[in-house]
């Protein structure tokens, strides 16, 4: 079942004066505009057996999250989306990446009966008004070890926005909280209870009046 969340959706907007770094035309008029919001529903944290990279006919487990957003803000935006699971229980593999894997992503597509599945590594550029896309996050070297899993999703959210009189500068993501119940030599057949989203901060700056676009 999925979840609905929404959040604001923001990116990087406009030439800061001093600074050599040059932001797009739309950027700069998000920044101008008040905040904007991306609709979000998410699915729990599951796994799926495929073929191992050995062959030989094993298998190995790989661990997903499925999330679909809808633009309803209320005109065309852009998406670059990253992922990592953090997995604090595991003192030596504290943070797990996501992987492409075209072909788990068509088995997962058929598992779901969803026809058009994006893998989060590769959503980017225009995200047209009103339009849904259905994305998966895939974590094929997820820790055994890790019962708390806090999947956290990039670029959901501008970077740059207005509040007030202020521009802020934020480095944000989204958190998504599992727990993974059952024993670690059979972890596919784990129990995985959602323990909630967060929208984490992890940094945040007001501009100085002269660098505000």
């Amino acid at each position: 079942m999925l979840r609905t969340l929404t959040l604001p959706c923001f990116f990087l907007g406009a030439m800061l004066a001093g600074s050599s770094t040059t932001l797009c035309a739309q950027d700069a008029d998000d920044v101008r505009n008040r905040r904007w919001f991306v609709d979000v529903k998410y699915g729990s944290l599951k796994p799926i057996s495929v073929p191992s990279v050995s062959g030989r006919g094993k298998t190995r487990v790989v661990w997903y999250v499925m999330l679909k957003l809808t633009n309803k803000t209320g005109k065309a935006r852009k998406l670059d989306l990253g992922a990592r699971a953090l997995t604090p229980q595991d003192k030596r593999n504290k943070e797990a990446a996501p992987g492409l894997y075209p072909e788990v992503v068509k088995a997962i597509a058929k598992v779901e009966k969803v026809k058009k599945l994006e893998n989060v590594l590769s959503v980017s550029g225009n995200f047209d008004e009103n339009a849904t896309k259905r994305v998966v996050i895939l974590f094929p070297n997820l820790t055994r070890l890790g019962n708390k899993v806090d999947v956290r999703v990039s670029g959901l959210t501008n970077t740059l926005f207005r509040a007030g009189n202020n521009v802020w500068r934020e480095d944000t993501e989204l958190s998504l909280k599992f727990h993974r119940i059952g024993d670690e030599h059979n972890i596919g057949d784990a129990k995985v209870i959602d323990k909630g989203k967060s929208w984490v901060t992890l940094s945040r700056k007001k501009l100085p009046r002269s660098q505000k676009p």
